[in-house]
């Protein structure tokens, strides 16, 4: 129907004029769907819709790549790249937005290209290619910087941040995190707090009756994406103190990022907050709370499509039912979480269900995959350069020990280890989930 239409509409001309129309269209609905997609209830219905014009907004990329000038590609692509990255797109919004960045002006060094290339990086860094997602951030700091961009120098060094983390260096991540948190609190602290609650209900409700004027609106944004990047933050910063086994402070950073989410009506930040306090709570000993908070986050997640949140609340509770030594219901969360996990090609995430997996199998006289597949997670952490955090490497320690201890040969086990380690992550994968016999 789509061929035959485009057949008789270039028969009759006046193509070019259509495509400038739904490529308006699509960009006005993309940059529209941007901001509900952070903040109030309508993420999960704007995460939808998006889903549900894929085809066009790809469409309407493609003609921008083509056609029209490098502002329209890079403002498209920029609003689409929170959906890529909630949604799990991360390969093809990656590809898209490389096309988008060598067609850009880099000379030109605006927000619009910044905001592409923090996109790209986070898209990277989702795919576990820090290298990829460092060197795009700071392309993009470098560029908000030049601009003066207060707000996105905060954003970036967040996200630089982040990285950090990843790559266990805790100590560059602490410093960043902690720059980009003054940064915005000072931006924040220009803009009283009373004025902002006000201001922000007040875009609630002319958003919802159709009243207030675009200043106000726009205001209102800017308060709300500062307070955002406060949160944001806030959550880092409590990762890097749950990886230094600082529990009760990674508890009370995660709870203030949490609130400050929670008021926004950020669900997916709501979402992170709440899987990462299960993952504390855990450990602190406290097995229903982490539960409950794991289940809410999973709930939250499902209602909006992202299957990085799904996996990472079914890796909270696969790695609870192993602390109770309860293997049989260990398993198929581990294998739930790794088969999402396989679309997205997180990496980092896989590595860990991996490990989950590896645990949970010695039970069931899986003894030398077990080792098979602990060999490769360990190579696959390698080459990540993402080595699990000092408070994790006890129990995993006991985890490999068990293992062995259910072969009952030590020899056997280490080379089965080593098999494992030449194994790609596909077949590793493969191997966890009983698909294929290990080559």
């Amino acid at each position: 129907m789509r061929q035959y239409a485009k057949e008789k509409l270039l028969e009759r001309g006046g193509g070019e004029a259509v495509r400038e129309r739904h490529g308006d269209y699509y960009l006005a609905l993309a940059e529209a769907a941007e901001s509900s997609l952070k903040f109030g209830a309508e993420q999960a219905t704007q995460l939808r819709r998006l889903e549900e014009e894929h085809d066009n907004l790809r469409t309407a990329l493609d003609w921008s790549l083509a056609e029209a000038g490098s502002s329209e590609s890079l403002r498209l692509c920029g609003a689409l790249t929170y959906f890529w990255s909630v949604r799990g797109h991360f390969a093809e919004g990656r590809d898209r937005c490389s096309r988008v960045l060598r067609k850009a002006d880099a000379r030109e060094r605006s927000l619009e290209l910044a905001k592409v290339l923090q996109g790209a990086g986070r898209l990277a860094f989702l795919q576990t290619d820090y290298a990829a997602a460092r060197g795009l951030y700071d392309e993009g700091l470098t560029i908000m910087r030049h601009c003066g961009d207060r707000r996105g120098i905060a954003s970036s060094l967040s996200c630089l941040g982040t990285v950090a983390v990843e790559q266990g260096d805790l100590a560059s991540a602490k410093t960043l995190l902690e720059e980009s948190l003054a940064i915005v609190r000072d931006l924040r602290d220009r803009t009283e707090l009373q004025v902002y609650w006000a201001t922000w209900e007040l875009w609630r409700t002319s958003k919802a009756i159709g009243l207030g004027s675009r200043a106000l609106l726009e205001e209102c944004l800017e308060i709300a994406r500062s307070q955002q990047v406060i949160a944001t933050v806030l959550n880092s910063l409590g990762i890097v103190a749950h990886n230094q086994g600082d529990f009760h402070h990674a508890w009370a950073l995660h709870e203030k990022s949490l609130t400050i989410m929670r008021e926004l009506g950020d669900r997916f930040g709501t979402a992170m907050n709440l899987v990462n306090l299960g993952d504390v709570a855990r450990e602190l000993g406290d097995i229903v709370n982490a539960e409950a908070l794991s289940v809410e986050s999973m709930g939250i997640m499902r209602e909006l499509g992202s299957q990085i949140g799904m996996a990472s609340a079914l890796l909270n509770l696969g790695n609870l039912a192993l602390d109770q030594g309860d293997l049989p219901r260990a398993r198929p969360l581990f294998r739930e979480s790794l088969t999402v996990l396989r679309e997205t090609g997180d990496r980092r995430r896989i590595a860990d269900s991996l490990a989950g997996l590896a645990a949970s199998v010695p039970s069931i006289g899986g003894s030398l995959d077990a080792a098979r597949i602990f060999g490769a997670t360990e190579q696959l952490r390698s080459e990540l350069g993402s080595p699990l955090a000092p408070k994790d490497q006890p129990r995993h320690d006991r985890r490999v020990a068990a293992a062995r201890s259910a072969l009952g040969d030590d020899a056997v086990f280490d080379r089965a280890w080593q098999e494992g380690r030449a194994l790609t992550t596909e077949e590793a994968i493969s191997l966890a989930l009983g698909e294929k016999a290990q080559r």
